[in-house]
This record gives C-alpha cells, structure tokens and sequence, in this order.
C-alpha cells in the first residue's frame, strides 16, 4: 500500500499565496486591458460623431465651436484615462515588487557581521 503524507503546513501556505498572489496580477492585467479597449472605444465613437458634424454644411463659426468641443472633451477624456492608468500600473508595479521588499531590505541594512580586513 502506498502512504501519501500531507505536505507541511509552510508548503501549503506558500501555495496559496501564490496562487492568491497569481490570480491578483491576473486581474490587474485584465484590468488595464479592459480601461485600454474602453478608452480605444470611446475615442473611436467620439471622433466619429466628430466627424459626422463636419460633413454636415455649416459656416465657419459653427465649425471653430465644433472643433473647441471636440478638442476640449478629447483632452479632458485623455487626462482622465491617463490618471485611470497611471494608478492601474502603480497597483500593478508595487504588486509585482512586492515579494523583493524583504530582500531590498536586508541588502539596504547595514550589515552586522564585522568587515574582513
């Protein structure tokens, strides 16, 4: 008869946190791929209506205040989407490093051991 034993307690811990710790990057990434295509999308759309308006005969006033519109709301879009991203790849940095804090800690910290001459 074969005899299985459980694994140690550490080794069951260590596991899952890496399974925990995979399925959190899974999600930032999935996460920053769904603001990318929104973002994408939403310009698309906007840039279309844009230039539908244009096709449309109208004087030279109407087209400067069409033009001010889309550009105004086109950077706002864009400010807004950058922050957006900017905080999902923070997340996604510090959660990618975090498991090197430890060992940039102990590398940073002056040693005990005294200096071999």
């Amino acid at each position: 008869m074969i005899r299985v034993e459980q694994p140690p307690q550490r080794a069951v811990e260590q596991s899952d946190a890496a399974l925990a710790s995979t399925e959190r990057l899974t999600a930032l990434v999935h996460a920053i791929n769904a603001a990318h295509v929104d973002y994408a999308e939403a310009t698309l759309r906007d840039r279309s209506e844009f230039i539908a308006k244009l096709s449309s005969p109208m004087g030279p006033d109407e087209i400067g205040e069409i033009l001010g519109t889309y550009t105004n709301d086109a950077c706002k879009k864009f400010a807004e989407q950058s922050t957006r991203m900017s905080e999902l790849l923070s997340e996604l940095a510090n959660h990618v490093y975090r498991p090197f804090e430890s060992l940039m800690h102990e590398m940073t910290q002056p040693s005990s051991k005294p200096a071999r001459n």
